[in-house]
């Protein structure tokens, strides 16, 4: 089977769970999901840092992500400072038995950087769609079409290099494809929702290829292709959703300072 049918497969049988999570109105459902898609992206940056001899703290990387998205799920967003700084004192605990004191450094601080990464920015999701679903709708329309229109367009009509390291592949033709795609129906998915198309929402597609880009250096920083091979056609949880976490958190912040 090829990879773009395969991506074409599980992006159907993708859909119903997402659908069903948006009808739930407790937002259980998509609170729970989104925990899953932390937790495995976790698990999956635990084996690619594991290559280079990393190993972050899963006994503590876990259960702090639990209480990330519980705590944002219950309106309790004011503890989350608190989850934070008791994971990095337990962080530095174990950090001081190590031989290796730059490794220990490295350790604690590739630990931090995945509870922000994996745990901080995903919970934004749920916020948003407590505060208006529609809107997070609209964020994933723009979000994922600019996925969808840089890879196909960029596959079958790339002939220019972007010429970035991180990303060689990547063609001037895919990045405008993705952006306007992303824009065509973006437009038509906030039309149909009655969503307001406030002037931030046009820069999604730029901030879908940045959140891309920043996967793509993860991945070369550590020498990994895929972050796994969960999701056939795709790679891994981060593979699909690294745009998505990026994209929700920005506009997450802009709605919460009122811009």
């Amino acid at each position: 089977m090829g990879e773009t049918l395969k991506r074409v497969l599980m992006t159907f049988l993708f859909l119903p769970i997402l659908y069903l999570s948006f009808l739930d109105k407790s937002n259980i459902i998509f609170s729970v999901l989104v925990f899953f898609i932390s937790l495995l992206g976790f698990l999956e940056l635990y084996f690619i840092f594991k290559k280079k001899g990393y190993f972050i703290n899963l006994w503590v990387g876990i259960p702090s992500i639990f209480l990330i998205d519980y705590l944002v799920y219950i309106d309790k967003t004011n503890y989350l400072f608190i989850v934070l700084l008791v994971f990095f004192i337990i962080e530095v605990f174990f950090s001081i038995f190590g031989k290796d004191f730059l490794k220990s450094i490295l350790r604690l601080s590739l630990g931090i950087f995945s509870i922000f990464y994996i745990g901080i920015m995903p919970a934004s999701l749920i916020v948003i769609k407590k505060t208006s679903y529609t809107l997070l709708l609209t964020i994933i329309s723009f979000t994922w079409f600019c996925d969808i229109g840089a890879y196909f367009i960029g596959k079958y009509f790339g002939k220019n290099k972007l010429g970035l390291p991180i990303s060689p592949h990547k063609t001037i033709e895919g990045f405008i494809g993705g952006v306007v795609v992303s824009v065509i129906f973006g437009i038509i998915t906030s039309y149909l929702l009655h969503v307001e198309l406030s002037f931030y929402l046009f820069f999604l597609p730029f901030l879908t290829i940045i959140g891309d880009l920043f996967e793509s250096l993860i991945k070369r920083g550590f020498e990994t292709k895929d972050s796994s091979h969960l999701i056939p056609g795709h790679g891994g949880i981060l593979d699909v959703f690294d745009s998505l976490i990026f994209t929700g958190s920005i506009i997450f912040i802009i709605n919460t300072i009122g811009v």
